[in-house]
């Protein structure tokens, strides 16, 4: 395979537009988003999957009404939650506190998604 071929072999439009494509689009995107700024990537996962969602039901000229915008909706939530699902999957748990002799960080926890304790690693959960 050449240099010309791989590069063709990234993400197209119609990759994109298939519910796998989106999901590891939108799983590196928020992966990357919690690299470069050391935030929650949560947030950033929901708006790419809702960039991805209607972008796509747009371009398939799919948003005619309301209820189109609803549907579109409903499958960013879908494609956020399959994203964050493959994310947590991939994630090692943390042994507990003693179990290996590793030392809790203070304040871990205490806020869903706050940007509290050490800086995050680029395959960490999303929800601590």
């Amino acid at each position: 395979m050449g240099v010309e071929e791989a590069a063709k072999s990234f993400f197209t439009a119609a990759s994109l537009l298939t519910f796998g494509g989106a999901s590891v689009a939108v799983l590196a995107a928020s992966n990357t988003w919690q690299r470069l700024t050391g935030r929650s990537p949560a947030l950033a996962g929901f708006v790419a999957s809702v960039m991805l969602a209607f972008g796509g039901a747009a371009s398939l000229q799919q948003l005619s009404g309301f209820y189109d915008c609803v549907i579109a909706f409903f499958n960013a939530c879908l494609l956020f939650s399959t994203a964050s699902g493959m994310q947590e999957g991939a994630v090692v748990p943390k042994p507990p506190k003693g179990a290996s002799g590793e030392k809790q960080v203070e304040g871990l926890g205490k806020q869903h998604g706050a940007n509290v304790g050490p800086p995050r690693k680029w395959r960490s959960s999303w929800f601590r």
